[in-house]
């Protein structure tokens, strides 16, 4: 069996947000706070169809592996 070994596949995507400085100096015990999350390996966009969804990118002994799991990631950062 001969597939392509091209693909495409979002690696690693963030959002982040801090809280604004008019929140924060409402609660007296804070001086700054953000929030970020972070995903890693969320989606194989494109593979050559005759993999039939398994991952291009990781090899084992006698064909192609599972595909490596989603991570997600949740980061509060908090200023005293």
């Amino acid at each position: 069996r001969v597939a392509k070994g091209d693909f495409i596949r979002l690696k690693s995507i963030s959002f982040a947000y801090d809280v604004p400085s008019s929140w924060i100096r409402k609660s007296h015990f804070f001086k700054s706070a953000s929030i970020r999350v972070t995903g890693k390996d969320l989606w194989l966009l494109y593979s050559d169809k005759k993999l039939h969804g398994q991952d291009p990118e990781f090899y084992n002994t006698g064909g192609v592996a599972a595909p490596v799991p989603r991570q997600f990631t949740l980061t509060i950062r908090i200023g005293l």
